[in-house]
């Protein structure tokens, strides 16, 4: 489960929030879309999520913070799911293996 809580993210010289206290719950083996207008800050929550932006609010996975310090996933040691997602070889093939999809893509 992914949970976002108040996510705000102000980027260095603009005027506005790019997101605003954001919240939303992925809830597992559901699909989760973010629909928007171009500039509504579905990018800068998914960047969010990923932990490739700095921000204001809260990002639990799993319960626990995306932040490297609390998400215990980052090492694969004693975590079989990561090892085996790391032997994945790319995208599309990693689609269809997590979506029981054999066909092309």
């Amino acid at each position: 489960m992914i949970e976002v809580k108040n996510l705000t993210k102000y980027y260095k010289g603009s005027l506005g929030a790019a997101v605003k206290n954001a919240s939303l719950t992925a809830m597992p083996g559901e699909i989760t879309v973010l629909l928007g207008p171009n500039g509504a800050g579905k990018s800068t929550t998914i960047k969010s999520i990923v932990n490739l932006l700095s921000y204001n609010g809260e990002i639990l996975i799993c319960g626990y913070p995306n932040n490297r310090s609390g998400f215990p996933h980052y090492s694969s040691e004693g975590n079989p799911d990561l090892r085996l997602s790391q032997q994945q070889p790319g995208g599309q093939k990693t689609v269809r293996l997590y979506s029981g999809s054999t066909g092309t893509l």
